[in-house]
């Protein structure tokens, strides 16, 4: 019970080693001579403690239900969240549709707006078309004069 009481603390030695100067020489205390020593402590173990706690209290400390709407493959989601990601995954179905009719109807017309398309642009050359010298009328977009 001891070991668990000083891991939850935390404050226990877990590396030491002799502190060297620059040239490897062992530092040691003026007044008492006893080498000084370079030493890393445990940190607190939080999870360790609420575990006790819960494991000791139960009515108090343990676990409860969480105000989740559930899991999914990436962590637990609140409510709202899952209501806001379902309201943009609807949009973002919406725009790659009105995209892909816009993309069809290039390709069947080959002109938008009676402007004129730089080659590849609409089967999809290699080039993009914001690296082309020619403008391309995009749909939706007011045409510049």
């Amino acid at each position: 019970m001891d070991t668990v009481r000083r891991a939850m603390e935390g404050g226990s030695t877990i590396f030491e080693e002799p502190l060297l100067d620059r040239h490897g020489m062992v530092q040691c205390h003026l007044g008492t001579g006893e080498p000084l020593m370079r030493r890393r402590f445990s940190p607190p173990d939080g999870r360790l403690a609420l575990e006790y706690l819960a494991r000791m209290d139960p009515a108090r400390y343990g676990r409860r239900a969480a105000p989740w709407g559930g899991h999914t493959a990436a962590g637990p989601e609140s409510v709202e969240q899952s209501q806001v990601v379902a309201g943009l995954a609807k949009r973002l179905a919406e725009v790659r549709a009105k995209q892909q009719e816009d993309r069809d109807r290039v390709r069947a017309d080959g002109a938008v707006d009676g402007g004129a398309i730089p080659s590849g642009a609409a089967t999809g050359g290699s080039q993009p078309h914001w690296a082309s010298s020619t403008p391309t009328l995009v749909p939706g977009t007011p045409s510049s004069g």
